[in-house]
């Protein structure tokens, strides 16, 4: 039940970020924002393994082996720091072909990989399993 709490204030606070940077923003700097937000949500999705299901599966199966648990948890977290690197990676070379499409310029691009940055110190789910 906490954790559907946690979700659900957290989707609020997002909601009211959301509306106040609707209102701060003009409308070009804004739909820029939520294209960005969007390119790197839709390439850690493409790259994401989500190892922290395999903590919880096999953590529960050998409970009771801490050297397979520890195993494990070295071994997940290595593979979710290299999904989180690969998506920083793919992103910010796809960057290249989005400022092509968009007609960016050389600011455009460096908001656009800045903005990338994000997703090194963001995206980490090892924790969520190891918990």
């Amino acid at each position: 039940m906490r954790l559907l709490r946690g979700r659900g204030l957290a989707a609020l606070l997002m909601l009211l970020a959301m509306a106040l940077m609707a209102r701060a923003l003009p409308a070009e700097e804004f739909g820029l924002l939520m294209l960005l937000h969007a390119f790197v949500l839709g390439v850690y999705g493409l790259v994401n393994l989500k190892p922290f299901e395999a903590v919880v599966l096999y953590g529960a199966r050998d409970a009771k082996r801490p050297e397979r648990i520890e195993q494990l948890l070295r071994l997940t977290l290595l593979l979710d720091l290299a999904t989180v690197l690969a998506a920083f990676m793919l992103a910010w070379f796809a960057t290249i072909a989005l400022a092509h499409a968009l007609d960016w310029n050389d600011a455009g691009v460096a908001q656009a990989r800045a903005y990338g940055v994000v997703m090194l110190f963001s995206a980490s789910n090892w924790a969520s399993g190891a918990l």
